[in-house]
């Protein structure tokens, strides 16, 4: 599902270039749940960017779902994200000004999807909130917007959801909840789960860790 080989990433600075991958090698089997474990600054952001194509890595080989990204143009890029990709991260991230199912339904409409309304209905009656729907962000707990994120990032139904410190911003319980939740929709859909946590106690939910340190997989 995902190949990396030998995959750096450096970024410029009014102090020079500033190396953030240092030669990433990591294989992932479709259907896998990764925990992404290291210190603030080991590159466990970049890695994610970098595979879902928004950050394009200065050099090394990435392979995901058969398409060769470092060949890919911009637009096949964001092509690629928009059919294959859902993407949660630890700020909701939500239009303040749209309902719930709105937001949900934002990337289907933008992807010119048919019915984008009534999907979103379904997708946020799997995260239970079907009664929340016409509720605004500043009217949801932390843990309901996180889980309005969760199904906004699943609308498309991509192969591959990649998730930075989904449980950052909610409170311990809550954030069992939104792992078990994760966990339950992935399996459900064969998708592969790649999850960004400095929690240990995420971590060992997942079926597999991944160790970063200074930009390099240590472990």
């Amino acid at each position: 599902m995902i190949s990396l080989r030998n995959v750096h990433l450096t970024l410029t600075s009014a102090a020079g270039p500033v190396p953030i991958l240092r030669g990433i090698d990591l294989e992932i089997a479709r259907g896998e749940t990764v925990g992404i474990l290291g210190r603030s600054g080991a590159g466990k952001s970049s890695l994610l960017a970098v595979i879902a194509g928004i950050e394009r890595a200065t050099s090394g080989e990435i392979e995901v779902d058969g398409l060769r990204l470092d060949r890919l143009d911009e637009d096949a890029l964001a092509l690629f994200r928009r059919q294959r990709v859902g993407i949660l991260f630890q700020a909701f991230h939500l239009v303040p000004t749209m309902t719930a199912v709105e937001n949900v339904a934002l990337p289907l409409e933008l992807a010119g999807r048919p019915r984008a309304l009534a999907h979103a209905r379904e997708r946020l009656a799997e995260v239970g909130l079907q009664d929340r729907q016409h509720h605004y962000p500043a009217q949801l707990s932390g843990g309901e917007q996180q889980r309005v994120a969760l199904a906004r990032a699943l609308a498309n139904d991509p192969v591959l959801l990649l998730a930075d410190e989904p449980t950052g911003n909610l409170d311990p319980e809550t954030g069992d909840r939104m792992i078990d939740l994760l966990l339950a929709l992935c399996q459900r859909r064969q998708s592969t789960l790649l999850v960004v946590t400095h929690e240990e106690a995420v971590a060992r939910r997942l079926a597999r860790l991944v160790r970063l340190h200074g930009g390099r997989v240590m472990a």
